[in-house]
């Protein structure tokens, strides 16, 4: 399989390539990157040859698939290429800034028959699994609430550009609890309700929020996908979800498998994982498809899905009152229909 990198943006990027990389029956086979030092400083790395314009790369008909890392106000551009090209697509998430963006994206790959998968790997954490295997055996009975959390570090860059990222804290971290929620409660939100605000920070983008949202199964969940870890703290963040049922609860920490390390050496406490990255299942399972399913946009529409109730916090968040999923795809529509959006 021959892969090929389109920009190093996303600080995720480094991850995929040092864990392809190791893999047998993969070949990185070129990177391109709008940012010429950084794309030939992963070119060094993973040893193989630097293209500065994506279009170019997208003409080798050598290269199987395309590892999409850029920011995300460029995801929709440069998946609609990839599947013109005919390429199996990977894209990070979030999926674009607008549901035009993404519907575009979507029914480009469906249109040319091409695999288009979601960088959603938090899926594939042997806690949450365990969690979502619960849930379908009706451990804990009927799911009523859920709390969840998905906290972090402010990362700063191009993150805190609102034109380039579409927002801050509640965009990047909204996008996989609500992945993991659909997932686990096979249920789609119907009502959200946030607020946002700072930290007392300069940033021009959100760095704390707070989101209710209403299913149609009637669960109600909580989340908060604030960066509100400073600096010195051991972890980088969290994923964590309680689900009250009326047979019981479950509580899970996403990020829980791993060993504490001290060392005299070092001043600062360090985590190491255990067994195999998320990514690494992710990227196996992109691997294993993209090839074999044609058309599959099982992972877009999650995306998708996704996007539309971050964008309806976002609403919500301005106009402080609830608004309903439906009215936020009606407006997309109409946003179609007279050409605005």
């Amino acid at each position: 399989m021959r892969v090929g990198f389109i920009s190093f943006a996303h600080f995720h990027a480094w991850t995929y390539g040092d864990l392809l990389a190791r893999m047998c029956d993969v070949t990185i086979a070129a990177i391109s990157d709008a940012d010429v030092p950084r794309g030939r400083k992963a070119a060094d790395r993973y040893r193989c040859p630097f293209i500065p314009d994506y279009h170019a790369m997208l003409q080798d008909d050598t290269i199987d698939c395309v590892i999409i890392c850029a920011e995300t106000v460029r995801h929709a551009e440069i998946v609609v290429s990839a599947a013109q090209a005919g390429k199996a697509i990977l894209c990070e998430k979030p999926m674009a800034l607008n549901l035009d963006d993404a519907h575009r994206m979507i029914a480009a790959c469906q249109e040319t028959r091409v695999y288009f998968q979601l960088a959603l790997p938090n899926r594939y954490l042997g806690p949450i699994r365990d969690v979502k295997d619960a849930v379908d055996r009706g451990n804990i009975g009927r799911v009523h609430a859920v709390h969840s959390t998905n906290r972090g570090k402010n990362p700063g860059g191009w993150f805190l550009d609102p034109h380039q990222s579409g927002g801050g804290a509640l965009i990047d971290h909204t996008i996989h609890a609500v992945d993991i929620l659909r997932w686990v409660l096979n249920a789609e939100i119907t009502e959200v309700y946030a607020e946002m605000g700072h930290m007392g920070t300069s940033a021009s983008v959100e760095d704390i929020a707070l989101l209710t949202m209403m299913f149609d199964n009637g669960v109600i969940a909580s989340h908060d996908p604030s960066w509100s870890y400073i600096p010195s703290r051991l972890e980088w963040g969290d994923l964590t979800f309680e689900f009250v049922g009326d047979r019981g609860g479950l509580r899970v920490d996403g990020f829980s498998q791993g060993v504490v390390v001290y060392d005299n050496r070092h001043p600062q406490i360090t985590r190491v994982p255990v067994g195999l990255p998320k990514e690494y299942f992710m990227l196996r399972e992109f691997l294993d498809h993209c090839l074999s399913v044609h058309g599959g946009s099982a992972y877009g529409i999650d995306g998708l899905r996704a996007l539309e109730v971050t964008l309806a916090a976002y609403q919500s968040a301005a106009l402080h009152r609830p608004i309903f999923i439906r009215d936020v795809r009606i407006s997309a529509k109409e946003g179609d229909a007279d050409g605005t959006h």
